[in-house]
């Protein structure tokens, strides 16, 4: 059921993030994201209300990078949860603006073996992405049994979890070129009514999946003056599902290199993190330095 809406919390979104490549080893990014917003904390619809009005709002982002031409694109929509234009629903599972969807796969059937199989569609004016989607791992909770604290702050958590690895395969759109693409997905899923606490800035957040099998998850909360907040964490799941919480102190971040955007504001660009109770170091580079969504 958590993979439908949660109208009485503020904010949730449908994350998808993957790394795909055609049968050349011609590599591309994707990421596909829907946010529902409740602009009140009403969710029943008044007697005499118009069929236009809600208070859900629901925004989609949609990026592909191209790894090989260096190129980063993104196109978004909106649209209110009204008469179709936008929605989300449990049973069967779908989440949709318009004709961008992600969506239980109904030529599958769940319950047969625990398996999530979906299917996402997006067709935009310059990028488009079908893709068939199978879950390789169980679905993870992050945090303290899926509840992940943000701050000190009575109510600054969010309820999150996650499915590390989907195998993926379908059909990427670039311009007036189609590509057949295979590869991996990850999907996060959260929601909450909170906000960053008034210390904190931003956050590096991060979605690995390792070449052994294992996969990594972690948020560096970045407070004002620079410092990672004690509230930082994540989830390492090894390549037979089993997961480990992490704590701020388990996982070391440094952040060596940066990139200054056109629009202003310096982002963390290049990052060596070590997991050491794993024995795992790692150095992660941006494929492509600009991948900024300058969205509404």
């Amino acid at each position: 059921e958590d993979h439908g809406p949660h109208p009485e919390f503020r904010n949730e979104w449908w994350y998808l993030t993957g790394n795909l490549e055609d049968e050349s080893g011609h590599r591309f990014g994707y990421e596909f994201t829907i946010f529902r917003f409740s602009l009140s904390p009403e969710t029943g619809a008044r007697s005499n209300a118009s069929a236009w009005e809600t208070n859900q709002v629901f925004i989609a982002h949609f990026a592909v990078t191209d790894a090989k031409n260096v190129k980063f694109q993104v196109e978004q929509r909106f649209a209110r949860g009204a008469l179709g234009l936008a929605g989300a629903q449990s049973s069967p599972f779908r989440v949709w603006i318009e004709n961008w969807s992600v969506a239980e796969n109904p030529a599958t059937d769940r319950g047969r073996d625990g398996i999530e199989y979906w299917l996402l569609d997006v067709a935009g004016e310059d990028l488009g992405l079908k893709l068939d989607l199978q879950a390789l791992k169980p679905i993870v909770l992050n945090g303290i049994g899926g509840l992940s604290r943000k701050s000190a702050e009575t109510g600054n958590a969010s309820f999150y979890y996650s499915i590390p690895r989907l195998q993926s395969s379908g059909q990427l759109k670039i311009g007036d070129k189609q590509y057949d693409v295979t590869g991996t997905s990850w999907l996060d899923r959260e929601w909450s009514s909170a906000v960053l606490a008034s210390d904190q800035q931003g956050w590096d957040w991060f979605a690995l999946q390792l070449s052994d099998g294992s996969d990594l998850m972690f948020f560096k909360l970045r407070k004002i003056d620079g410092s990672q907040d004690p509230f930082s964490a994540g989830t390492y799941v090894a390549a037979d599902g089993q997961t480990r919480h992490l704590g701020a102190e388990e996982v070391l971040i440094s952040i060596t290199g940066h990139w200054d955007s056109p629009l202003g504001g310096t982002y963390p660009a290049r990052w060596e993190v070590d997991l050491p109770s794993q024995e795992l170091s790692l150095t992660i580079t941006p494929g492509i330095p600009d991948q900024e969504l300058s969205t509404t």
